[in-house]
Formats: C-alpha cells, structure tokens, sequence
C-alpha cells in the first residue's frame, strides 16, 4: 500500500517503493548490502565482501549485454550476437581487441591451455601483434607455442612457429619476416617420414 513502510528483521521495504536486504535506506529498487548486488536502472552490479571491489552487468543499449569490472568494460554483446573483448563496437561474432597503442601490451591474444598430469600449462597462443618495420600501419599473425616444460607463464617460454605478414600476408616458418610467399627456415621434409 502507497506510503506505508515497513521494517523485517532481515528485509526492508520502503514506502518508495525501493527494497533493502541488509540496509533501511535502499537508494534502488532492489538494495542488496555485503555481498550482493545493486540494481539501478539497466544493470546489475556485484560487490565484494570490503564493498570496494565490483563487476556489473548491464544492458546498454537495445539488444546489447555489457559486462563490466572496476576497470571498465570487459565485454559486449551487440545485436547482432556478436562479441567483444576489449572493444563495445565487435565487427565479427568474436573480436578480441588489445587497447589503442603500438607496444607488445596492445596485442591482441587468444590462448588454448591445458594442464598436464605433472601440472605443467601446455599452451599455444594467437597473437595479432605490429609489423616490426611497418608498426602502425599492418599487424602480423603470430602462432606462438610453449616450448618451456612450465607450470609457471613468460612470454619467454613461447616459440613463433608461423608468422603471416600483415603487409604480404607471406607466410614464415621459423621466421618472423617472410619475403615470399612461404618462407621456411627449418629443415623440410617432402613426402611421407
């Protein structure tokens, strides 16, 4: 009923309408003090024991789902399905963006784990990283595998097996600047082994 308030042991409803667990003074339609949640408006957002720390939920625009951190947006789901990791404009069904910026930190990454029965991390990564000597025009394809026996994770434990020219878009094997269209620079071997 319009104006009534009312205080429960554990719950809260205030005469605004808004619901409090674990607080009389709910700023939301649904207040969830501690370890919850904060409903306001088109989003949901999730708080940590210490209330500093947060992830959120929330709806954007029509069609859209957005995932966020203290940090910003980590995630986006548009319209069209299409998702994006680090970027709120996906132009495929899954972008992974690295940030704006010609440093090793921009480079945009997608890496396949396992762990093996002695504990070691068996990975391999994808990596759209700059062209050397072109860096803010081409990026190069970079499939890198873990070649350190490893529990433990350094970009020095990763081999580039194939690099694809972002230029040429010439193909290395064992080398990162390929001048034709297959360059290898291992051993070969043609036919059955």
């Amino acid at each position: 009923e319009e104006g009534i308030s009312q205080t429960l042991t554990t719950n809260n409803i205030i005469a605004t309408g808004n619901i409090g667990i674990g607080t009389i003074t709910p700023a939301q339609k649904l207040t969830i003090n501690g370890n919850g949640a904060l409903l306001a408006g088109n989003e949901l957002r999730f708080y940590n024991a210490a209330n500093n720390n947060w992830g959120q939920i929330e709806s954007p625009a029509s069609g859209a789902l957005q995932f966020s951190s203290g940090g910003g947006v980590v995630m986006y789901i548009n319209s069209s399905n299409n998702v994006g990791i680090g970027t709120t404009s996906p132009i495929d069904k899954l972008n992974v963006d690295g940030g704006t910026g010609d440093a090793a930190a921009q480079d945009a990454k997608i890496a396949l784990t396992r762990i093996s029965s002695t504990g070691n991390v068996l990975a391999g990564k994808m990596v759209l990283t700059t062209k050397p000597s072109d860096p803010t025009n081409h990026g190069n394809l970079v499939f890198q595998v873990k070649t350190t026996a490893s529990s433990g994770e350094s970009t020095g434990y990763y081999t580039d097996a194939m690099t694809i020219d972002g230029n040429s878009a010439n193909v290395g094997i064992g080398t990162s600047s390929p001048t034709v269209n297959l360059a290898v620079n291992k051993s070969v071997m043609v036919g059955a082994g």
